[in-house]
């Protein structure tokens, strides 16, 4: 599937990440790609509402945040940004349509991508 599914975009709609974990490089890493929106206003970042009806399709942004981190790692209380490798972010994606073209980039298959409590993503 190369596009997101209602309910993918009503949660990022409302400020859940969607997060899966990835084909990784190597044995000793893990891979994960994790999405959030937000929106600005008065050119100042804000998180979003968590109700669909107030934040408009035209006013919502996304980040893509794709890293790897050693297995070791996953599992430590505190992950810094010094413990991520081939930590890739893009922001300011503006609406679904430019979000869903920068991900296929990275996945082939939408339908893995779920609120990120559910995929063991460490940040």
């Amino acid at each position: 599937m190369t596009s997101l599914e209602i309910r993918q975009k009503n949660n990022l709609r409302t400020g859940v990440k969607l997060a899966a974990e990835i084909e990784s490089t190597s044995f000793d890493l893990r891979r994960f790609i994790v999405i959030v929106g937000y929106t600005y206003n008065d050119n100042i970042y804000k998180s979003l509402d968590q109700f669909i009806n107030s934040n408009s399709d035209n006013e919502i942004y996304f980040e893509i945040r794709c890293y790897e981190i050693k297995k070791e790692f996953c599992k430590k209380e505190y992950i810094v940004d010094d413990m991520l490798i081939n930590d890739i972010i893009i922001s300011d994606i503006k609406g679904f349509h430019l979000l869903e073209e920068e991900l296929k980039k990275y996945i082939k298959d939408f339908s893995i991508l779920q609120p990120s409590w559910n995929c063991d993503n460490p940040i």
